[in-house]
């Protein structure tokens, strides 16, 4: 019997259970695309348009300020935004916002001129409805508004004659043509309109894609070493210690093919991931597939080593369970993971490796690092599962 016919033999066997098809196979593509698209939200940071907001005004200083304050109002910036009316007294501004004819209040208190032309620091009342978003919005809005008043009227108290007082024009400020404050004015600065945060730069069909190829061709390596702890159970390996074959040829052969199935596996879960669910591996399938070689090779060590020290299948079962959930779990594998002492953790283990090795591919980065650490690690394990080999064997 040669080393070859171990190895087709091993592939039959295996891939002649069903749980082989419905766990290895199945299950990872069903997994990456129930949570790819019931997290889909949690990656995809999207634009939404506000509705313009009702804002009741009601001006109560009528100070050397107000052809300011107008100007401030009629800015570009806050009409685009903002539908100004104004109302007489703070109480008809309170009624119109709990009526819903307006969706939020600003009342200009009396001194408010006064305080702002001496440099102290001028306030006004904000009057909030029951639009959270809108409140948001405004409260913003306004809040910048107001800064900008009080910081400029300070800078021209400090300018001193050579400044104008109340709100200094673009030169004064050390503004140009192409400031923000040149569309609209000198408040056209006050509010800026841009995009809050541009999301994450891979999808969640894409994250949990890498995800769940780790975590799978972990348990490949699990399968394997469970189905040699049965084998010395159901002294099956006995009989092929009968035959004229040293004992590493036989582990060899059932590594062998239990290591062509996890490759299997892993080009399957890929094509069909990018070609059904449409998940997009990047262009470097070269570090993928040395990625996917060092997880494996990490796994079958681990097996190996795990074989070796446990007494049946049953803890050779807990045991890896134990460390391929952990591993996942720290490297963001089911979760994305806040920056701190998880991640820092996750960086200790083959998962995270090989789940960064994965996205790297993806957003195009060629460093090679997280593959070049795989590698190593996956030598460190295979070169310690010989060393345990060697010590305890493979017999029943």
């Amino acid at each position: 019997m040669t080393f070859w016919t171990i190895v087709g033999f091993e592939i039959r066997r295996v891939a002649r259970q069903p749980a082989f098809a419905i766990v290895q196979l199945l299950l990872p593509l069903l997994l990456i695309a129930i949570l790819g698209t019931a997290l889909d939200s949690d990656f995809t940071v999207r634009d939404e348009t506000l509705e313009r907001v009702e804002v009741a005004i009601v001006r109560q200083d009528g100070g050397e300020t107000s052809g300011l304050l107008d100007d401030a109002f009629r800015s570009p910036a806050l009409e685009s935004r903002l539908e100004l009316t104004k109302a007489a007294t703070r109480e008809e501004a309170v009624g119109r916002v709990r009526e819903g004819t307006a969706d939020f209040a600003v009342v200009v208190p009396a001194g408010f001129g006064e305080a702002l032309l001496a440099g102290e620091a001028a306030q006004w009342e904000l009057i909030s409805g029951a639009d959270s978003r809108k409140n948001l919005a405004a409260t913003a809005m306004f809040g910048s508004l107001l800064e900008r008043l009080n910081d400029r009227q300070a800078a021209a108290l400090a300018l001193g004659a050579g400044a104008p007082q109340g709100l200094p024009a673009q030169a004064s400020a050390g503004t140009g043509p192409d400031s923000p404050e040149a569309s609209g004015g000198a408040f056209g600065g006050a509010v800026k309109v841009g995009q809050l945060a541009a999301g994450s730069d891979f999808s969640a069909m894409q994250y949990y894609a890498a995800a769940m190829l780790v975590m799978f061709l972990l348990y490949s390596g699990m399968t394997t070493g469970i189905n040699l702890a049965l084998e010395k159970e159901r002294n099956t390996l006995a009989r092929l210690h009968s035959m004229p074959l040293p004992a590493w040829r036989i582990l060899a052969g059932k590594l062998g093919g239990s290591f062509l199935l996890a490759v299997l596996q892993a080009a399957f879960i890929v094509a069909f991931t990018r070609f059904v669910l449409g998940v997009d591996w990047g262009t470097s399938y070269a570090a993928i597939a040395a990625a996917c070689l060092c997880i494996i090779l990490f796994s079958f060590g681990l097996a190996v080593i795990v074989l070796s020290l446990a007494k049946g299948s049953g803890p050779m079962l807990v045991i890896f369970q134990i460390v391929i959930n952990l591993m996942t779990f720290f490297s963001g594998g089911f979760i994305r993971l806040p920056e701190g002492l998880l991640r820092r953790i996750g960086e200790f283990t083959v998962s995270h490796w090989g789940f960064q090795s994965f996205l790297d591919s993806m957003l195009g980065r060629t460093d090679g690092q997280p593959v070049a650490i795989l590698g190593v690690i996956a030598a460190a394990f295979m070169a310690g599962a010989i060393v345990v080999y060697r010590k305890a064997g493979y017999h029943s």
